[in-house]
């Protein structure tokens, strides 16, 4: 970080020309998945703003709810990872696989995470919950 201060400082007092110096993430941002893993949606030094995401569905059927755990870090276990926010996302019982959650992860200075409820057999009924801050 010193050494990208220094850059920007010469950049600033006109030492440098023709020179850009771009924002990047510092970790990995992912969600934890089935089995305590993170699974990675926005990888490290990736270039700010970014934008990524995953549909994920149930694992057991007639699931009603699912915990989504925001992760940063490089570590393939999610409890390894920093935890950036959790919540609960509900949607109605259905078999195993039916149930659709799109998770969107955005690193921007004032980074996010969106995920909603996404049914095949409902498409119209989407309501979602969003984690705001700490993420970039």
């Amino acid at each position: 970080m010193a050494l990208g201060a220094a850059i920007q400082a010469e950049i600033l007092s006109g030492g440098f020309k023709n020179v850009l110096l771009l924002d990047v993430t510092p970790l990995s941002l992912g969600l934890e998945t089935f089995g305590g893993l993170m699974n990675v949606i926005i990888p490290r030094n990736s270039t700010i703003p970014v934008k990524a995401g995953e549909l994920f569905t149930t694992a057991v059927d007639h699931q009603r709810a699912m915990l989504i755990h925001v992760l940063q870090g490089e570590r393939e276990r999610a409890a390894d990872n920093w935890s950036l926010g959790q919540f609960a996302l509900e949607f109605e019982s259905a078999p195993r696989g039916v149930p659709r959650v799109a998770c969107n992860l955005k690193s921007t200075p004032m980074a996010s995470c969106t995920c909603w409820p996404r049914h095949a057999h409902r498409p119209g009924k989407n309501r979602g919950n969003e984690i705001r801050g700490g993420c970039g």
